[in-house]
């Protein structure tokens, strides 16, 4: 018998929803175009739910990085005026 699967986050111990690699607060704190690139990569791919959440975590600090580079932008301009 095998163990009922378990949220894909660490330290998370609730049941996700049929087909999802997150419980419902996790995957309702993931933006929506995570979600729906996280559904696609499980769908397309076969992914784990662990390579799923490394997947979003990638994402993430994407876009974290990409965030802190157009915010330094606009400081580094601001000190031009």
């Amino acid at each position: 018998m095998t163990a009922p699967p378990q949220c894909a986050r660490p330290g998370c111990g609730t049941a996700p929803a049929r087909g999802r690699p997150l419980c419902a607060a996790d995957w309702k704190r993931l933006p929506k175009r995570l979600r729906a690139a996280a559904l696609e990569a499980l769908a397309s791919a076969g992914a784990t739910p662990g390579e799923v959440l490394a997947y979003i975590e990638r994402a993430h600090a994407e876009e974290e990085a990409a965030a802190g580079r157009e915010a330094d932008l606009w400081r580094r301009q601001g000190a031009l005026f």
